[in-house]
């Protein structure tokens, strides 16, 4: 007998543009052509932290910093981590910008 797992960390929903959906998993957005599944660019937006700076005591997928939200604000990608970091990318080369 087998018992089914929920995931706890699940990614956020992918956001269309003009035949392009951007997607996210973990700390990376990537961009693809909808009609092909091609990837145009893939964007590590920050760092994880290394295994040896997290607390022994907690399960390791409440100390990962994930990304929870995409979202199109004016011709960007806003990218929001479960921390409250807000990051912009450019969503034709996948570019990290400024703030």
């Amino acid at each position: 007998m087998s018992a089914v797992v929920q995931a706890k960390v699940a990614d956020p929903k992918p956001v269309m543009d003009h035949g392009v959906e951007y997607r996210s998993h973990a700390n990376y957005v990537e961009a693809r052509v909808v009609k092909t599944d091609r990837v145009l660019w893939k964007q590590v937006v920050f760092e994880q932290a290394s295994a040896d700076q997290s607390t022994p005591n907690l399960e390791q997928d409440v100390q990962w910093t994930i990304i929870n939200a995409l979202k199109l604000q004016k011709g960007k990608i806003r990218v929001e981590n479960n921390k409250g970091q807000v990051f912009f990318l450019d969503k034709k080369t996948g570019k990290l910008l400024p703030k």
